[in-house]
């Protein structure tokens, strides 16, 4: 990786204090209530938070708050494989799928190598290409808001080492059946790594098995998936990494070096919430309740919207960055289009109380499509 230009160094310092000033709301506990009267709308995060097993997980283990946490983890990589089916040599874990995703980039991208992915993308691929000395390559989107594949392969050449896909695509929450994503990855060099970024996975409506039945066929395909959306533990920062051992091997070499721990009581609240059905259950449930009702309003008012399968859904408000003003009058926080690239979307997730989420992103269609 070695060490950061002045000038990379400087554009991630500007975007790191817009970050956390778009964020500053969160600065103290007083956020972390139910009575803050912010309508959190911008992370994507489970209007149910984490489940009754996660939880007390937490609670019995706090205890153990003051001991190092070990490298291995050894039960919790046998549970999580027993779970996926695979072995446990394809597995490595991570404070969140984007440190999977950052540890790939400075593990398989050189100085002034390539890492392409699309345009408007979580920003940590932008962020983490940059802060690694290499070149970022933004590919638009197609006209209907997804990836555009075609494009994406047009765009290799000799310096390109790694490609990033989001598989429900963040922001815009379309997929794109991972037959397609099998032949796309067939076509790239076998010496390019190709991430799928799986982050809201088991939102998806068929949750399919085609790419990681097929990690010891392609040693240049890594999928990422979390702990922080269906799961509800984002506050604890935990995701995974599935790949041939190869690339695992390379992640772990990396790793060592980065020393990017996850927290014991992350693991453990992660353990118990792969046992917790009945809360994955009523987090799908929700979700696609709360999408229809979304979709019915936007379709009541004409509202060109993305349909989903993400917990957000994104829609059309003509100017986000015109009417940003209106959704925070109403203590809503959202992501605007703008802030990704495509000014006229904006993308929201959910609350517990969809209703009056509901009402409120109501009133604001009904001032902007008047």
């Amino acid at each position: 990786m070695g060490r950061i230009s002045i000038d990379n160094i400087r554009s991630l310092v500007n975007h790191y204090n817009g970050f956390v000033d778009a964020v500053k709301y969160r600065k103290d506990e007083s956020f972390y209530n139910d009575n803050n009267n912010i309508i959190e709308l911008s992370y994507n995060e489970n209007p149910l938070g984490a489940g009754k097993l996660a939880i007390q997980a937490i609670r019995e283990k706090a205890n153990f708050a003051h001991m190092y946490p070990p490298i291995g983890y050894v039960s919790f990589y046998d549970k999580l494989a027993s779970h996926l089916k695979i072995s446990d040599k394809n597995l490595i874990i991570a404070p969140g799928s984007v440190a999977v995703i950052q540890l790939a980039i400075f593990q398989y991208a050189g100085r002034n190598d390539e890492v392409i992915f699309s345009k408007s993308s979580m920003p940590w691929y932008k962020w983490s290409t940059i802060g690694n000395n290499s070149i970022p390559i933004e590919i638009p989107l197609m006209e209907d808001m997804n990836h555009n594949l075609e494009a994406i392969l047009d765009a290799i050449n000799d310096k390109t080492k790694v490609i990033v896909i989001s598989n429900p695509h963040n922001p815009t929450g379309l997929y794109i059946n991972e037959q397609k994503i099998l032949s796309f990855i067939k076509q790239v060099p076998e010496n390019v790594l190709v991430v799928i970024d799986q982050a809201y996975f088991e939102y998806t409506e068929k949750r399919e098995q085609i790419l990681i039945n097929e990690i010891n066929n392609f040693p240049n395909l890594l999928i990422t998936r979390t702990f922080s959306k269906i799961y509800g533990l984002a506050g604890l920062r935990i995701g995974y990494g599935i790949a041939h051992k190869e690339i695992i091997d390379g992640l772990k070499a990396k790793w060592l070096g980065a020393m990017p721990s996850v927290t014991s009581l992350a693991v453990f609240a992660a353990t118990k919430a792969l046992d917790d059905i009945e809360h994955i259950e009523k987090s799908r449930e929700f979700n696609t309740n709360i999408k229809n009702k979304f979709y019915n309003l936007f379709d009541k008012y004409n509202v060109p919207y993305l349909v989903s399968e993400a917990n957000f859904v994104t829609f059309n408000v003509k100017d986000s960055k015109k009417y940003h003003h209106l959704f925070r009058e109403h203590n809503i926080e959202l992501t605007p289009g703008y802030f990704f690239g495509y000014p006229e979307w904006v993308r929201t997730s959910f609350i517990k109380d969809g209703e009056v989420q509901l009402n409120k992103i109501k009133q604001i269609i009904e001032y902007v499509y008047e």
